[in-house]
């Protein structure tokens, strides 16, 4: 089974001599399963979920009789999915003028989060870590320059890695060395930060 923002896609193997498949869900494990599908492939692609919500199906076959009804197969069960939740509130604190931790909320079953960062609001965003925990230090980054964040939630398993949608953005700007002095003298002081660290 796969995953995406707000879909999930399920496969199955095919029963020899049937005439094709029906595809069943709820939202319970031992609730009321409607029939979302009949199809002759062996996958199907659950558009319009709810993220955070966890999706039950089951899959039977049937052969088409020549008289024109549907003998059925028992019903197999497929492994549930829980389609994963956005990270929220992501927040960032300019840390030096080197670097800027991001930190966000937790999202449940998820095992670890992907962060991206870019310089532009609307750029092409790249991965700058992947961690396991809430928080990611952002070093080596230039004094003075805004960057942007965002967040997806991941779950690995066995055989998959299963991610989010992007979070929110959210933003910040280094803090900036300043220097003080006599520049023909030759003699500078760095105010490391705006701390008034000298050195």
């Amino acid at each position: 089974m796969d995953a995406s923002a707000s879909a999930l896609k399920i496969s199955w193997a095919k029963a020899i001599g049937a005439s094709g498949d029906e595809v069943w869900y709820s939202t319970s494990e031992k609730g009321i399963y409607k029939k979302i599908k009949s199809t002759t492939g062996i996958s199907y692609v659950h558009t319009k979920l709810t993220a955070g919500k966890t999706y039950y199906y089951k899959v039977r076959s049937y052969k088409t009789q020549s008289d024109g009804n549907k003998k059925y197969s028992g019903y197999a069960t497929i492994v549930p999915r829980a389609l994963m939740a956005v990270p929220g509130s992501v927040k960032l604190a300019n840390s030096s003028a080197t670097s800027l931790k991001v930190s966000w909320s937790k999202v449940s079953g998820a095992t670890g989060y992907e962060i991206y960062r870019e310089t532009s609001q609307s750029g092409s965003y790249t991965k700058a870590a992947t961690v396991s925990i809430l928080t990611f230090t952002d070093k080596s980054l230039k004094s003075g320059k805004t960057y942007y964040y965002k967040i997806k939630s991941t779950q690995k398993t066995t055989d998959k890695t299963y991610k989010s949608s992007y979070s929110g953005i959210g933003k910040a700007t280094t803090k900036v060395d300043y220097y003080i002095g006599n520049k023909n003298s030759g003699i500078l002081h760095l105010i490391k930060n705006n701390y008034g660290v000298f050195r």
